[in-house]
């Protein structure tokens, strides 16, 4: 156990390593998925390109792509150079978030949390993804540690010093400012974390938050388009009562067993904190999961789990308590959470595999085989086709042909239309995304 800030540190480091180890290793493994080749094709081009798109395409604030456009231009857009960014980004919350649990709760309980967030498979997931939620996770991590620091009382040398008085708002409406501009739950990470300061009288978050606001006022009428585009073609699901489940099992990693031992101890953790970690669950609850929960009952529909992956903090920091503070039975569920959670990492969930997908219609195309696809597909399916012509699927179709076919969840009219025609004349081939080949004889 630590004993001192300097060891407190050196170990926070340590995880901040191991982190972005576990982060980086297997970035390459899957190909890009849908999300990521429409991020990647977006960043990669010239900066007028990206910023149109922004206004007129896009549904999400312009941070990440703007990152991601420099962060090609630097390293390539092939699959580990551009996770890497989100790795590195991942990593970063570790040490944010152990420092602010280390003032809440104290540093052992500041490396239990920071360890098991280093190895969450929630969070090494999405910090393996090329899109904005590892950033999202990060920078709210950061804003965690300093409303930690603006709520406690002032110590000797910053009464002593305006400008240290001065600098954690000003750091606040700074980190605020990132997150209204990685996502729209980045505001309501904002709400609940000054809502928090404000039912504690800290005043100086009312300008921080301020500046917060008008620094990002000239984003809003992009972002009342966006709204916009987003209503007149949504793709969330209407929420049901059961969803809160769900949740809890994609924030466990999508492991059963992590989430059969995660909930307990979680409970033990928030019945055994102090107050100031009991605020800031109840915040983060309030503001991330149950007031766009409501919202998206009344009205649309625009929660998602990942949306809301800043919960990951109060659910690590309160298991991080339970492991620290209730002994014994604790101390067996954490061991047990700690290694189903470190052996669920590198878990992959199935999504489109484009790149095995191309290696099949590559062999399909050289074999004389036409290649078709649906037409709202063939941007994402000719990502790595660049070299083979594609054609869309027309009603008369050649006889010999590779159909590919990017949702491997459930079969869409057009599939069902083909897989009968298929039974009937034996002619189409069927390519799944998930490079499984199906032949009808």
């Amino acid at each position: 156990m630590p004993s001192s800030p300097q060891s407190a540190w050196r170990g926070l480091l340590a995880l901040t390593l191991l982190a972005a180890l576990v982060r980086l290793a297997g970035l390459g493994f899957e190909s890009y998925w849908f999300d990521e080749i429409w991020a990647v094709k977006q960043s990669r081009a010239p900066l007028d390109a990206v910023l149109q798109s922004l206004g007129t395409e896009d549904v999400h604030p312009p941070l990440w792509p703007l990152l991601l456009h420099v962060w090609i231009a630097w390293f390539g857009e092939g699959e580990i150079a551009v996770r890497s960014l989100s790795a590195l980004l991942g990593a970063v919350a570790v040490p944010l978030f152990g420092a602010a649990l280390g003032r809440l709760e104290g540093p052992r309980v500041a490396a239990l949390g920071a360890a098991l967030l280093a190895v969450h498979p929630y969070a090494v997931e999405f910090s393996q993804e090329a899109r904005a939620y590892a950033l999202l996770l990060s920078l709210s991590a950061g804003l965690l540690y300093v409303t930690v620091r603006m709520d406690a009382p002032t110590d000797a040398r910053e009464a002593a010093s305006a400008a240290r008085r001065a600098a954690w708002p000003a750091v606040w409406a700074a980190l605020a400012t990132l997150l209204l501009y990685t996502h729209v739950f980045g505001a309501l990470v904002d709400l609940a974390l000054g809502a928090l300061l404000l039912a504690r009288r800290r005043w100086m978050v009312v300008p921080a938050g301020a500046a917060a606001l008008a620094l990002y006022a000239p984003w809003v009428p992009t972002q009342l388009a966006q709204i916009g585009r987003v209503q007149e073609g949504f793709w969330i699901a209407p929420l049901t009562w059961t969803d809160p489940v769900r949740w809890l099992w994609h924030w466990s990693g999508y492991s059963v067993v992590v989430l059969l031992l995660t909930v307990p101890l979680v409970v033990l953790g928030v019945r055994a904190t102090g107050a100031p970690l009991r605020r800031i669950a109840a915040a983060f609850t309030l503001c991330l999961v149950v007031l766009p929960g409501l919202v998206s009952l009344v009205a649309e529909p625009f929660f998602q789990p990942k949306y809301a992956i800043t919960m990951l903090l109060v659910l690590v920091g309160a298991a991080a308590v339970t492991a620290a503070k209730v002994p014994r039975l604790a101390a067996v569920g954490t061991s047990a959470l700690a290694i189903f959670t470190a052996l669920s990492v590198h878990v992959h969930r199935g999504k489109e595999q484009y790149r095995e997908l191309a290696d099949v219609a590559r062999a399909d195309h050289r074999a004389g085989r036409a290649l078709l696809t649906e037409p709202g597909m063939a941007p994402y399916v000719s990502y790595y086709l660049s070299e083979v012509p594609l054609g869309t699927v027309i009603p008369d179709a050649p006889t010999e042909l590779t159909l590919l076919l990017v949702h491997p969840s459930g079969p869409s009219a057009l599939e069902r239309a083909l897989a009968a025609r298929c039974a009937a004349t034996g002619e189409v081939a069927l390519v799944l995304a998930r490079a499984a080949r199906f032949s009808c004889r």
